[in-house]
């Protein structure tokens, strides 16, 4: 799946970053279509740490993989974790 725009991520927390990626019109549709909802919280303290010092991303057309692993080459989150949760597993749960 590819976003058609996503950016402005200039002293983004991780929470947010998620809360923001999994509200774009892709990633709700097709969660949607699978009957899957984000399943996106604070987990600890780590989570409302920026993703970076001077880390800043804008870009077009570009994959969520491809996000995700530019994320962790340009700043100073260094995994993501990409899971469906929950009883049904139809919680989905993006941790970075």
């Amino acid at each position: 799946m590819k976003l058609e725009g996503f950016g402005d991520t200039e002293k983004m927390d991780r929470f947010t970053f998620r809360e923001s990626m999994t509200k774009t019109r892709e990633v709700k549709g097709t969660l949607a279509a699978f009957g899957i909802k984000s399943n996106n919280e604070i987990f600890s303290s780590y989570d409302i740490r920026p993703l970076g010092r001077s880390f800043s991303l804008n870009v077009s057309n570009v994959s969520i993989k491809s996000i995700l692993n530019r994320v962790i080459r340009e700043s100073d989150t260094k995994f993501w974790l990409v899971d469906l949760d929950g009883p049904d597993r139809k919680d989905l749960l993006l941790k970075l």
